[in-house]
């Protein structure tokens, strides 16, 4: 359990770091399932973490509120 949660950690930290990839992948097609098939389980753990630091940030701009990123 202590391992996922740190996979977890990790993925979230690529994910802000990956920022501007992930928010420009998510604000056209997103991704496909052969785009989704052809990750690990690392690169999957790091798509699902930048889809709701996304859904944060258009939420946020929706509210009129904060940095969308």
């Amino acid at each position: 359990f202590l391992e996922l949660e740190n996979d977890s950690e990790k993925a979230r930290r690529r994910a802000r770091i990956n920022q501007n990839f992930w928010f420009l992948i998510y604000s056209g097609a997103g991704l496909s399932y052969s785009d989704l098939i052809q990750m690990d389980l690392a690169e999957y753990a790091e798509a699902v973490e930048a889809k709701l630091l996304y859904n944060e940030a258009v939420k946020q701009q929706r509210n009129g509120g904060g940095e969308g990123g």
